[in-house]
């Protein structure tokens, strides 16, 4: 890459893209988009042996992701798990999905936290 991290993004967001197949890709837009954030936010133990990724609904159209207990957090985590996120909503065609990391653990926060908002 060129050094600007979207290289992990573009990976995470290709493979989740990828992965989906095309059953997914028909019911996705079906569901709620809090339902879609929670449901894979539960998945995150199933590929990490560390670390609690948990949901907190801020308001309508509004979650917070927060991720805790990941000591060893990897430097360059964020794009990876952002465009795992960013792939799901857009598969889901939710409107206007934005995510920002608002906290950092490899900035000195004690845990990493994603804002994501959509209309």
């Amino acid at each position: 890459g060129k050094g600007d991290q979207q290289l992990l993004f573009r990976a995470s967001y290709e493979n989740q893209v990828q992965n989906f197949n095309t059953i997914y890709k028909v019911m996705l837009p079906l569901f709620s988009t809090t339902f879609l954030i929670k449901r894979a936010s539960k998945l995150w133990r199933n590929y990490h042996d560390t670390g609690e990724l948990s949901v907190n609904e801020v308001a309508e159209k509004h979650i917070e992701l927060t991720l805790t207990g990941y000591d060893d957090i990897p430097r360059f985590h964020a794009p990876e798990i952002e465009g795992a996120y960013q792939a799901l909503l857009d598969i889901a065609k939710v409107n206007s999905a934005k995510l920002s990391h608002t906290h950092c653990a490899n900035l000195g926060a004690d845990f990493c936290r994603w804002s994501i908002r959509w209309q």
